[in-house]
């Protein structure tokens, strides 16, 4: 009787453990959708830079100069992967507020699932997996940049897919040539480097967690890392341009005739416009002072009949800053162990190849802002789960205290993520630090104008204020 009890109880342990996966990925998926989803198409306007990507993206697809109101490309100095899923979900829906943004809100639906796919990989349990998806899930920043046609949401996504390929490939040794993950892995470094050239920390990430996992057979191994992170995302990156650079495919290189020249000019004229002189804008901010929150950038603001409407682009400061912390410890851990373990590696590879090289990057440069740290976000999101799962017994109530948390500040933060109509009073309980320019404050910004938002317009004029200002 007693080994029956037994059996009985093994077999709802096991049928329980099967529903698990589903029910924590169904759980994630919900919150990130309904996040990412709702009101998609508030404000009826253009947001921050969608007045360049939605009308390429559509001149990309739908190729109507009437419906794009546009006859010449606005953004070529970015790759144009991002700008042709913009443009097809606007081909699926319309041109429309909603079907310019239709793209990225899938796109951060689906980095979210990737992400609990890669907590479940390294973490090796769902309810730390599904903590770690949920965290991206409530994450502001993420959920503002998943909810406007722009390129960042697109460099996310793929970074953590190529990161989870590579984890696969880690975990599942093959003996061909080039396996299958590996090369799924190069396909999509590719695709985030096409998306925009930030995308190029998501390889560099990627092939040091290759180059750490396989350093005992690299020798061997060289031929195919260098196809699988060399030559396929240079391939997928190049196949990008199709239908965007015309020329001669059979013709000497250096004719200018040809499409391998006309490719190389068009990269040229990249950099120029990437690293020449900018104007400066009253968002810009220094690289180390993003995980600060010192100036979150406002993407729109609204004024009208005493009411204000906004959307800011602001990170949580819990999940940041645990994931920092965690970044930290997991560095260290990673070399004790000499790289042996794979999730300390996986942490530390993926945040201080995203996030560190802007620290360099940004140095004497104006146009950099604190949303380049969205693809940095999924990573921070893993490291908080992981470094909490490290506490021991004091991770059962660091957890739900972490994610309650994560979801009040959802919650309190929602109306000036997503435009929706709030008055002053209400606007200043929820925006945290007023030390900007003295005409800033909303109640001395100028109404909206005939349907556009003027203080918006006033706002992004001008040098950032020296102090902490989430004006």
């Amino acid at each position: 009787m007693h080994a029956v009890t037994c059996m009985g109880s093994l077999s709802l342990r096991g049928h329980f453990s099967k529903l698990a996966v589903p029910v924590g990925l169904l759980l994630v998926v919900m919150v990130a959708s309904f996040t990412r989803f709702d009101g998609l198409g508030t404000p009826h306007s253009y947001i921050a830079d969608e007045g360049f990507y939605a009308p390429d993206g559509c001149l990309y697809v739908v190729k109507s100069v009437k419906t794009c109101h546009r006859s010449a490309e606005a953004s070529p100095e970015h790759p144009p992967l991002g700008k042709w899923l913009i443009g097809l979900g606007i081909r699926l829906t319309s041109y429309t507020p909603t079907g310019w943004r239709t793209a990225p809100a899938i796109a951060g639906v689906l980095t979210v699932v990737l992400l609990f796919f890669l907590g479940l990989e390294l973490l090796g349990s769902v309810v730390w997996a599904t903590f770690a998806a949920l965290l991206l899930a409530l994450d502001p920043l993420h959920i503002v940049q998943s909810r406007i046609a722009t390129l960042d949401v697109f460099v996310a996504l793929f970074g953590v897919a190529a990161v989870l390929l590579t984890v696969l490939d880690a975990r599942r040794p093959s003996a061909r040539l080039i396996p299958s993950f590996r090369l799924a892995s190069g396909i999509a470094c590719g695709a985030a480097v096409a998306s925009k050239w930030s995308g190029v920390f998501a390889l560099g990430a990627v092939l040091a967690i290759t180059l750490i996992q396989r350093r005992a057979d690299l020798p061997r191994r060289l031929a195919s890392v260098a196809v699988a992170f060399g030559v396929v995302p240079f391939l997928v990156y190049c196949a990008s341009f199709a239908g965007r650079i015309h020329g001669r495919l059979i013709a000497a290189p250096w004719a200018h005739q040809a499409l391998a020249w006309r490719l190389i000019h068009r990269q040229f004229e990249m950099w120029r416009a990437q690293t020449g002189a900018f104007a400066t804008s009253a968002y810009q901010s220094s690289p180390w002072s993003w995980p600060l929150l010192k100036r979150p950038d406002v993407h729109y603001a609204s004024v009208s009949h005493g009411q204000i409407r906004e959307v800011l682009a602001v990170g949580s400061p819990i999940v940041w800053w645990l994931g920092l912390g965690s970044f930290l410890f997991a560095t260290v851990t990673a070399v004790r162990s000499r790289g042996r373990k794979l999730a300390p590696v996986v942490v530390s590879a993926t945040i201080g190849f995203t996030y560190l090289p802007w620290l360099l990057v940004g140095q004497g440069r104006s146009f950099v802002f604190l949303y380049y740290m969205t693809p940095v976000v999924p990573f921070l999101c893993l490291a908080a789960a992981w470094g909490i799962s490290r506490l021991g017994r004091a991770s059962r109530w660091v957890l739900p205290a972490v994610a309650l948390t994560s979801a009040l500040l959802l919650v309190l933060w929602w109306p000036i993520l997503t435009a929706n109509p709030i008055s002053y009073g209400g606007w200043r309980d929820r925006v945290v630090f007023h030390d900007c320019r003295p005409g800033d404050q909303p109640e001395k910004l100028p109404p909206d104008r005939g349907g556009q938002p003027s203080g918006w317009l006033q706002l992004l004029h001008g040098r950032p204020p020296h102090g902490w200002c989430w004006v």
